[in-house]
């Protein structure tokens, strides 16, 4: 039989008494005074979250980091997350990597599925897609939800292996079973790449509003695209901007790309120039391709933001460079998230306004899931698109948070 759990657990979860959260608070002092590693993250849980507690984010890191040192998988995982995210230490990418990857190697597969995002995307860690895949698949296979989500887009583009959208598919339905809306959302994008666009309203586009009713950001700012093209919805830019917001609130940095267009346009809401400019750089800074193109441009010509041409052409290198192949682990990290592999055409100019543009930037949108790309290397070299650019589109999975 499995031993009793602590008296601490007991009075927090109700189990054999009644539930009490000071008590339960008491004996976790208790048991963190004696060592106990379980007692002193889950203090530090409620320094960061209860209000029977001070909310104190260092009080909080220390209590983790003296778990996590005991070897506890969960507060290295908490402890990463705090490093993560600059919360009571400073933000520390490396050192969040660090403390994900003993929390991983423990067999923990949230910590499993956060240390795949950061090598996707090249954070704190050298970027290996290969490695990140097989990690999404552990923690697929530990019961990590999203983590069949994660694992799906592998087999669209096929940057690492084989295109193979019925895997694909496969993985987003194993997916649906586990309860994941992301994973919902995902095939239903899928299969609505597929649907006949005149024909009567596809159940799939349910599970997409469902699933941004639910909070999925990913499902909210494919919403949205569907609002700006009026896809078996009516064209509403005023409800795309509503949530193509709630998508870049909650960090999605292709959100934050196209919520930045759209208030310099004052697409469906009132323009906001600075807001826009704050938002284009923090998703050219995580690594959104089309955003540092956009930014590059911004900086040529001094368009709300101060002229800088060094800048423009770093910002444009580092676009240009992120279409070259993945790097192998070990190599320079890359500045642009590796899962910019889920690619979706959108519409000309900024895939919200309707001026043409040269036919050497202009995106045919055949389907809402499509697998070609504009290289920026061929922006670059073409010197009659000088000064403009075209929004591509990139799906990233998130850290747990």
């Amino acid at each position: 039989s499995s031993p009793a759990p602590p008296l601490g657990q007991m009075y927090e979860e109700g189990i054999g008494m009644p539930r009490d959260a000071a008590r339960a608070i008491e004996w976790y002092e208790r048991a963190a005074k004696r060592g106990s590693a379980s007692a002193l993250n889950q203090l530090g849980v409620h320094h960061v979250r209860d209000e029977l507690l001070i909310p104190d984010p260092s009080r909080a890191a220390a209590l983790y980091f003296a778990a996590a040192e005991a070897g506890y998988a969960e507060a290295q995982f908490d402890l990463g997350h705090r490093f993560e995210i600059g919360s009571g230490v400073p933000q520390d990418h490396a050192e969040a990597v660090r403390w994900y990857q003993r929390a991983a190697k423990a067999g923990l597969p949230k910590a499993q599925y956060n240390l795949a995002v950061h090598l996707e995307a090249g954070r704190g860690v050298d970027r290996d897609l290969p490695a990140a895949k097989a990690l999404y698949e552990k923690a697929a296979a530990g019961g990590f939800p999203d983590a069949f989500a994660a694992v799906g887009p592998y087999y669209e583009p096929g940057e690492v292996v084989a295109v193979d959208r019925a895997e694909a598919e496969r993985w987003y339905e194993r997916g649906v079973e586990a309860g994941s809306m992301n994973a919902k959302a995902h095939l239903a994008v899928l299969r609505l790449a597929k649907a006949d666009r005149s024909g009567p309203r596809p159940e799939e586009l349910g599970w997409i509003e469902e699933a941004a009713d639910h909070g999925v950001a990913y499902a909210q700012r494919r919403l949205a695209l569907l609002y700006v093209y009026g896809l078996w919805l009516p064209r509403d830019l005023v409800t795309a901007a509503t949530w193509m917001r709630r998508s870049a609130e909650q960090g999605d940095p292709d959100a934050e790309w196209l919520w930045s267009e759209m208030l310099r346009e004052g697409a469906g809401v009132a323009p906001d120039p600075q807001e826009s400019v704050r938002l284009l750089k923090s998703a050219a800074d995580r690594g959104v391709a089309d955003a540092q193109i956009r930014l590059a441009e911004r900086l040529a010509q001094g368009a709300g933001v101060a002229r800088n041409h060094v800048a423009a052409f770093d910002w444009m290198r580092r676009a240009a460079e992120a279409d070259r192949p993945p790097r192998k682990s070990g190599s320079a990290t890359s500045t642009r998230p590796a899962s910019a592999r889920l690619r979706a055409c959108v519409p000309p100019a900024t895939g919200i306004s309707e001026r043409p543009r040269p036919a050497c930037l202009r995106v045919e949108r055949s389907s809402l899931a499509c697998s070609s790309e504009r290289r920026a290397r061929a922006r670059i070299s073409t010197s009659r698109c000088a000064g403009r650019g075209s929004p591509r589109k990139m799906d990233s999975p998130r850290p747990l948070r």
